[in-house]
């Protein structure tokens, strides 16, 4: 297990309303990308809500965070809207290390 999630005592930090951290079982880390959306029924009487998992393995948290840094900001539209990003991840990065 990462020495990030022993000192924590959890199994997953939320980076955003759909990322997350989690620990690989081994000394790795998990970047999640969960989101709730909606397909047609395979008999198609409407659509249902299922939820789409995407997932990176990274080895050390610096690459975690770059992965997820490219990820949030790849579609900004502006320099204020990758600002706010910017301080955002900043923010979530300060109370990783505060508990690192």
């Amino acid at each position: 297990m990462n020495q990030l999630f022993k000192k924590t005592k959890t199994d997953r930090f939320q980076l955003d309303e759909n990322y997350f951290l989690e620990s690989d079982g081994y000394h790795g880390l998990t970047l999640l990308f969960e989101q709730t959306r909606m397909k047609k029924k395979k008999d198609g009487s409407g659509e249902e809500e299922y939820l789409y998992v995407d997932k990176w393995y990274y080895p050390r948290v610096s690459m975690v965070l770059h992965k997820y840094l490219e990820l949030v900001t790849k579609d900004t539209k502006s320099v204020e809207e990758l600002r706010e990003i910017m301080l955002r991840v900043e923010t979530k990065i300060d109370s990783i290390r505060e508990v690192w």
